[in-house]
């Protein structure tokens, strides 16, 4: 199981699952496009890389949604995969990725309206695996 949704008032939860700290973001990610739209039917027709720093881990995932929800808003885009390739500990925390889709059009079947990601519940263990936990505005 890559990821699934738990109730918050209001809200939606996510929890996300992964072998490495990069696969728990890459599916959490993916918990928030297949949220938004029907990804089965994006084709990945454009790349845009994301080079995200924060403070910590948390701070890194809230960013890092925030980026990806930005850039959907702001460039008509529907993304429907990404591809975390590296997140290290320098000073700060840094993310590097990719992340693809295609300009939003009518054909595109939506579903939720992401608003935000917000820092309620948030949290990133390390247990067998990383596991991320965090809510969205809708």
């Amino acid at each position: 199981m890559r990821y699934n949704y738990f109730d918050v008032t209001a809200d939606i939860g996510v929890e996300a699952y992964g072998k490495t700290l990069e696969e728990a973001f890459e599916n959490g990610a993916q918990a928030v496009f297949d949220l938004a739209a029907n990804t089965a039917t994006i084709q990945p027709e454009i790349e845009k890389e994301i080079k995200i720093e924060s403070e910590d881990l948390e701070s890194l995932l809230r960013d890092y949604i925030s980026e990806l929800l930005s850039l959907s808003e702001a460039e008509g885009i529907v993304f429907c995969k990404n591809e975390v390739k590296k997140i290290e500990q320098v000073k700060d925390y840094r993310l590097n990725s990719v992340a693809y889709g295609q300009p939003f059009n009518e054909r595109i079947e939506t579903k939720t309206y992401v608003k935000a990601i917000t820092y309620y519940l948030m949290e990133i263990k390390e247990e067998d695996g990383y596991k991320l936990r965090f809510v969205l505005d809708v």
